[in-house]
């Protein structure tokens, strides 16, 4: 049932643009990156220098997804951006970057930066699915860790499946 939540929760923003990207290394060995779209003002790049990172061992030239969107919550709410598991966006090759805006404060789009490994092509059509939006709200708390022993009890059989049958409710997100 946990899964079962994660995959109906939140929300998920499709691509709306239909785009063909891929690394292609300047001249002089810079890393770089081309692409074709549908819409350019929908796509655009970031230059390593932006965020002068090595990823998996490489310099990268980042690819940033324009989202026409604005997301707007209710005050002391954020929002989780995530690419959606269990999707095969150009996966494996595609990956976009997580992050947590407080969308009750800011009032323009999130754009979606990201990049690729390898040099082939990726073809991002519209509609695929890109990120992942789980709306939560912000407050303070602190958390109490216990390490408990395993248990080896005769009733290990009655409890599988009890999380389902006792503690998880229906959800219903509008």
């Amino acid at each position: 049932m946990p899964v079962l939540d994660y995959l109906t929760s939140g929300y998920v923003i499709r691509s709306s643009v239909h785009a063909r990207p891929r690394n292609e290394p300047s001249a002089d060995g810079e890393p770089g990156l081309v692409y074709a779209t549908s819409d350019t003002r929908m796509m655009g790049t970031h230059a390593h220098g932006q965020c002068p990172v090595h990823i998996e061992g490489a310099r990268r030239t980042y690819i940033k997804f324009n989202s026409p969107w604005t997301i707007r919550t209710p005050k002391g709410y954020s929002c989780l951006f995530y690419q959606p598991f269990y999707d095969d966006l150009a996966a494996p090759r595609l990956r976009l970057f997580p992050a947590i805006v407080d969308t009750d404060t800011y009032d323009k789009p999130v754009n979606f930066p990201g990049y690729f490994l390898g040099t082939e092509e990726v073809e991002v059509r519209p509609g695929d699915a890109l990120m992942g939006v789980f709306p939560f709200k912000r407050n303070a708390w602190e958390a109490d860790i216990v390490v408990e022993p395993p248990r080896q009890s005769v009733f290990d059989h009655f409890l599988q499946g009890a999380y389902r049958r006792v503690f998880w409710r229906q959800k219903s997100y509008k």
